[in-house]
């Protein structure tokens, strides 16, 4: 006879999430795994870990307040196949339980007991036209050495232009040359560090 999976904790937090991911630790690992993993999860998502973090790659660029629900579970819970994106990875608790952290000021604690765990993150409602609306799930329960399960991945419908407009990243060049003959101004060049210079065309 199955047994049935219990809940052992439930515990309810909000994160400030920014530049489209957000990170779990267990409380060891590597100081600079997270620059690595988090290149593994844009190149192969949604997610990436080493066992002792995880980085997750959310469909939102920004999103305040984003509520994240942690569960702690005796054993696999069932699936309830709600959630548009799904991804498993392994991870190691310490002592000080999981930390969740998203630059630049996303962070937040979950008593979460010391162990060896498989984690299940899953997303939902992603926003749409740049409103925040997402929320997630994270469910742990004991390492069984059972393999992963496949991830899930969101994709956005074609019409839909919800995640956030990315940034005008520092350097970019705008060719004045697009500019409309008769308004087109000289432009400014701006020294950078390491000598790369960046060109801005000015519109009045």
């Amino acid at each position: 006879m199955t047994e049935i999976p219990h809940l052992v904790v439930d515990h309810h937090l909000e994160l400030l999430l920014d530049y489209s991911h957000f990170i779990l630790h267990g409380g060891e690992g590597a100081e600079d795994a997270e620059l690595t993993l988090l290149d593994a999860a844009f190149a192969h998502g949604p997610s990436a870990g080493d066992g002792h973090t995880v980085v997750v790659i959310s469909p939102q660029q920004t999103a305040f307040d984003m509520p994240i629900r942690i569960q702690v579970w005796d054993q696999r819970p069932a699936d309830d196949g709600n959630w548009q994106q799904v991804s498993e990875a392994r991870l190691r608790i310490g002592e000080h339980g999981l930390t969740i952290s998203s630059p630049v000021d996303g962070w937040a604690q979950a008593p979460v007991p010391p162990g060896d765990y498989l984690a299940e993150i899953a997303g939902t409602d992603f926003a749409k036209h740049g409103e925040p609306g997402d929320h997630w799930r994270i469910r742990l329960w004991p390492d069984d050495g059972a393999s992963l399960r496949p991830p899930r991945i969101w994709e956005a419908p074609e019409s839909d232009t919800s995640t956030n407009t990315p940034p005008l990243v520092l350097g970019t060049v705008l060719d004045p040359a697009a500019l409309p003959q008769s308004r087109q101004e000289p432009t400014i060049t701006i020294p950078f560090p390491g000598d790369v210079g960046g060109t801005w065309g000015v519109q009045r």
